[in-house]
C-alpha cells in the first residue's frame, strides 16, 4: 500500500484521479483534511484530533452545510498509522456535531 495522503503535496493527484475535481475546504496540519465534490464531503483524519482543530472542522463545516440545502453526502477516513482516536471531549463535541446534520 502506498503513503498516507498528505496535504498540499498530494491535493493535485487526489483532484485529478479520475477526472473528479475535488477541493480542499478545511484542514488542520496532522489532524485532517475536509474535500469537497457537489455535496459529497470526504474528511481525511491523519491523527488525533485536538479540540480546537475540531473547531475550525465545525465552523468550516457549517458553512459547508448551508451552501448544501438539498442534502450532503459525508465520507469520514481514518488514515493508517500510529496515531489514538481523540479524547473523550473532542469525541464528545463530534458527537453532539453530527446529531445536528
Amino acid at each position: 500500500m502506498g503513503r498516507p495522503l498528505r496535504h498540499a503535496a498530494d491535493d493535485a493527484a487526489l483532484a485529478s484521479a479520475q477526472g473528479v475535481q475535488l477541493a480542499r475546504v478545511s484542514s488542520v496540519e496532522g489532524e485532517y483534511a475536509s474535500y469537497v465534490w457537489n455535496n459529497l464531503l470526504l474528511n481525511l483524519w491523519f491523527g488525533q484530533t485536538t479540540l480546537s482543530g475540531f473547531g475550525r472542522y465545525e465552523q468550516n463545516m457549517h458553512a459547508f452545510y448551508e451552501r448544501n440545502q438539498r442534502g450532503v453526502s459525508s465520507v469520514n477516513v481514518i488514515v493508517p498509522g500510529k496515531h489514538t482516536v481523540p479524547n473523550l471531549e473532542v469525541r464528545r463535541e463530534f458527537a453532539r456535531f453530527a446529531q445536528q446534520y
